[in-house]
């Protein structure tokens, strides 16, 4: 497996914020995939996106 590349830039200006609610997490992780690739959004949370996505 390789290792993804990290963009070190979005990272330092995109800080998850504390104490995260799980909205703030998707958002943050929806954004983070479109301009890094250091990590794919967590099983946890892609679960929560298609939940979110049946009720809307």
């Amino acid at each position: 497996m390789a290792k993804s590349k990290l963009n070190y830039e979005w990272h330092l200006k995109n800080k998850m914020p504390a104490k995260a609610t799980i909205d703030q997490r998707i958002k943050w992780h929806l954004e983070h995939i479109k301009y890094c690739e250091c990590r794919e959004i967590p099983e946890k949370l892609v679960e929560e996106i298609k939940k979110k996505k049946n009720f809307h």
